[in-house]
This record gives C-alpha cells, sequence and structure tokens, in this order.
C-alpha cells in the first residue's frame, strides 16, 4: 500500500501509456488490413494495364498526334449520329402527310365542299353505305368561314379520311357504320411524331374484316397502329323462317315457349337488329307452300299445293329446296376497331 501511495503517479502513467498503446494497436490493425485491401486494388489495376500494354492497345498518344482510340470512337459517335438521322429522315419521308392548302377563306369552304362531294360520289359509286360521311365538317361549312390557322389541320384530316374510304373499298366492304375521330381536328404530340387516334365502326364478313386489318396495318404510305378490336357477330336468320314464323304464329309462339323463350325476346327472328342494315338478295321461297312443307313435310306436294290459296291461281309455284329451308343466312360481324396514326416530325436541319 505504501508503495501504491509512493509510486500512484507512476502507476497513472502506466495505465495511460497502456490505453495508449491499445489504441494505438487497434489502428495500426485497421490502417494494415486497408493498405492490404489497397494493394490489392493497385495489383488488379496493374494487371489491367499490362494486359493492355500486351495487346497493344495505346493509353497516351504521340506527341503532336491524336489517340487513336480517340479517333475510332469519334468515328462510331458519328456513324451512330448518322444512322439516327437517316432513319428519322426515312420515316418522315415516308410517313408524313402534306396536304395542299387553299389561299382564303371561301377557297378553302369551296375546297371543303368539293371534297365532300368527291367522296359522296365515290361510295355511291362502290356502292358504299355511309349515312354519316363528311358530318365533321358541317359545322364549317354552315359558319361560312375558315380561319387559316385551321387550313392545315381541316385538310389534313379531309385528305386522311378519303384515303381510309379508299383502304375500305379496297378490302370489300359495303357498310360503314361510324367513323369518329376522338380528338377532333387535333393530334396527340409526341416527341419526334404525332398520333391521331382514329376509330371505325363496320359491318362485313369475317374473312373481309380480317383482310381490312391485315391491309391497314402492312400500309406503305400511312403508319396504321391497332390499338382495340371488338368483334359481335349476332346471328342472322333467313327470309324462309321468318316467312315461316309469320304464316305460323301460334306454333312459332308454342315452340318459343317449349325452348323457354318468351315471345319477342332476344333470340326471336324478325325482331330489330337480328339482321345487318343490308343484307344480300336472296331467292324467296314461296310462304305458304314452305310453311307447309315445314310443318307437315309427309304430305304430298300436290295436296299441299291444291290446299293453298295460291294454288288456285295459274301461276306454278317451283317446288323448294333443301338450302331454302336453311335456318341462318350468311353471317356478318360488327368491327369495331380504335387505329391511332403515326405521323413522324421532320428532323430539324443542323
Amino acid at each position: 500500500m505504501d508503495f501504491v501511495k509512493k509510486n500512484l503517479g507512476l502507476l497513472i502513467c502506466a495505465a495511460v501509456s497502456f490505453i495508449v498503446a491499445c489504441v494505438l494497436m487497434f489502428f495500426m490493425f485497421k490502417t494494415a488490413a486497408q493498405m492490404k485491401s489497397q494493394n490489392q486494388k493497385v495489383q488488379e489495376q496493374m494487371t489491367f494495364f499490362e494486359k493492355v500494354t500486351k495487346e497493344g492497345y495505346k493509353l497516351t498518344a504521340a506527341k503532336g498526334a491524336e489517340l487513336e482510340n480517340l479517333l475510332q470512337a469519334k468515328k462510331n459517335y458519328e456513324d451512330a449520329e448518322q444512322f439516327y438521322r437517316s432513319g428519322r429522315d426515312f420515316l418522315a419521308k415516308t410517313y408524313f402527310i402534306e396536304p395542299e392548302l387553299p389561299v382564303t377563306s371561301p377557297d378553302a369552304l369551296k375546297l371543303i365542299n368539293e371534297k365532300v362531294r368527291q367522296m359522296t360520289d365515290f361510295v355511291l359509286k362502290k356502292d358504299i353505305n355511309f349515312p354519316g360521311l363528311g358530318n365533321e365538317y358541317k359545322g364549317i361549312v354552315d359558319r361560312g368561314s375558315i380561319n387559316s390557322s385551321e387550313f392545315a389541320p381541316v385538310f389534313r384530316q379531309l385528305l386522311i379520311y378519303d384515303y381510309l374510304i379508299r383502304k375500305i373499298d379496297d378490302a370489300g366492304i359495303k357498310e360503314i357504320r361510324q367513323l369518329e375521330w376522338p380528338l377532333g381536328f387535333a393530334v396527340q404530340e409526341e416527341d419526334i411524331y404525332t398520333v391521331t387516334p382514329i376509330w371505325l365502326s363496320i359491318d362485313c364478313e369475317m374473312e373481309t374484316a380480317q383482310n381490312f386489318l391485315n391491309q391497314m396495318t402492312s400500309d406503305r404510305k400511312m403508319l396504321f397502329y391497332i390499338k382495340n378490336v371488338t368483334l359481335s357477330a349476332p346471328d342472322n336468320y333467313s327470309s324462309v323462317l321468318q316467312d315461316y314464323q309469320s304464316a305460323n304464329p301460334e306454333s312459332t309462339r308454342q315452340a318459343t315457349q317449349a325452348l323457354g323463350n318468351t315471345p319477342g325476346s332476344e333470340f326471336m327472328p324478325g325482331e330489330p337488329g337480328a339482321a345487318p342494315r343490308r343484307t344480300e338478295n336472296a331467292r324467296r321461297v314461296n310462304p305458304v307452300a314452305a310453311a307447309g312443307r315445314i310443318a307437315n313435310p309427309g304430305v304430298q306436294p300436290g295436296l299441299e299445293a291444291a290446299a293453298a290459296p295460291s294454288a288456285r291461281s295459274r301461276l306454278v309455284v317451283p317446288d323448294p329446296k333443301r338450302q331454302d329451308y336453311l335456318v341462318f343466312s350468311r353471317k356478318y360481324v360488327t368491327l369495331e376497331v380504335r387505329f391511332d396514326l403515326y405521323e413522324f416530325k421532320k428532323l430539324e436541319a443542323k
């Protein structure tokens, strides 16, 4: 105890020295680990440089010269830039719509009327039923004037309108229910292109609808993209079934009740909407004779003809054939399709 009292200062110095030594050892080990890690990285980099030197790559240029790698990188960049610009130029030249514009407002109104008249004559000549043709321009014509700022969008849409009708005719479509422009005369602006939405509803056969979609997506002049397609194909009943229904209302009502339907349901032939707007001319059968054959298949033709009121005339009614008893006639589909028309902007000169 006396030793501790006499040497207290020495003991305190020894304790402090021990703590400092421990701290220094900790930092020494930590620094040694970091140095080992850095040495490993330096070795990896030295290995890379040795490999580069061995394979003949130059990392520094000769005095007064430019590094070959840098020259090649610049050339690659210029080639890529040229490829991009040539691609943009091709798209802008191929898929760019530029209509001829009038000079004055009266000229514009006259040209609009002329374009609509030409399209109307075209659909009539091609026997295409399109009741809503040109409704988009009626408001402009009724207004009696058009601003010069409207020339470009209006006549651009007229050009597309005429092109669409001709594509529809090429596909063999004869019934156009509706043609709409969701954005009106405006377009959706993107970075290097614009988008024009188009909504179309038509009636045609299935093969015709498929042919039309294929033609639109492979068109070489305008770039159409199919955004959405809806197909509906209601049953189309033949005329002989409708004649039989008219001649035998009681039998039709009983048959319908037996099937679990009520008269006037959506499955009854002859209801509005059961057939497309336009049907092809079909050979019709004498209603009474056809009804007699369907109702009494075992009766001789002469007997049923004698029982029919039309048999009392001097006209000879031909015997109906087997295909005249088909319940369903040719089926048409209603195609509703949303197109996006892409038009690429011209590249600005550098």
